[in-house]
């Protein structure tokens, strides 16, 4: 029987210490990362609405995340743990509340400041998460609710979802995935969830 090369068992020792140094990291230090979950138009802002909406409450109640007001997302290793997570600068209440404050005032539809608001829009976050396993996703739904200032009778109600899922299934290794693409993501997906609550024709005949 010929024997091993000697040079072909190193570089099998090299590789399979590179592979396990690599997968290691997965149970290593938990890299955390923290970006602002800012409102970016994904599709043509329409303006001209008339200037009388408020943010109301907005309200959390999604499951997944529940556990953390800040996280919005995590990459996950081969046997599905968290090996780096993402978060918000703000809850994720403050921030959707932003958001969609920065969509009413780019449509001319948010109300003065220091003046009561004819109409508040009330929010419930039902899901906002990233995940990244061999692909990556991020969903968004939001209940919306619009209400007569005054009276506080409600004048509209309606439910947006947005969700993409990006990159292969043979992605690689977990490590060399950036929470940098998955924000981005998220980002993009919060912001097609704002642009079609606040360019709904219900929502606009409302007002």
């Amino acid at each position: 029987m010929a024997a091993f090369p000697f040079t072909t068992c190193l570089r099998f020792v090299a590789l399979a210490t590179a592979l396990f140094a690599v997968t290691a990291c997965g149970f290593g230090v938990m890299e955390r990362a923290t970006m602002p979950l800012a409102y970016t138009p994904q599709s043509a802002a329409t303006p001209g609405g008339r200037a009388v909406v408020g943010m109301g409450e907005v309200r959390v109640t999604r499951d997944i995340g529940s556990e953390d007001a800040a996280w919005i997302g995590s990459i996950r290793g081969s046997f599905g743990q968290p090996i780096k997570k993402l978060y918000s600068e703000t809850p994720v209440d403050q921030a959707v509340g932003r958001a969609l404050s920065e969509g009413l005032r780019v449509r001319g539809l948010l109300a003065p400041e220091g003046l009561p608001p004819q109409r508040r829009l009330v929010v419930d976050v039902a899901q906002l998460a990233a995940n990244q396993y061999a692909r990556s996703e991020a969903m968004v739904a939001l209940r919306l609710t619009l209400v007569d200032g005054p009276s506080g009778r409600q004048v509209w109600s309606d439910t947006v979802q947005a969700n993409r899922i990006e990159g292969s299934t043979m992605g690689g290794f977990a490590n060399f995935h950036r929470l940098e693409d998955l924000h981005s993501l998220l980002v993009r997906v919060l912001g097609e969830a704002v642009d079609q609550a606040l360019d709904n024709p219900g929502f606009r005949a409302a007002l």
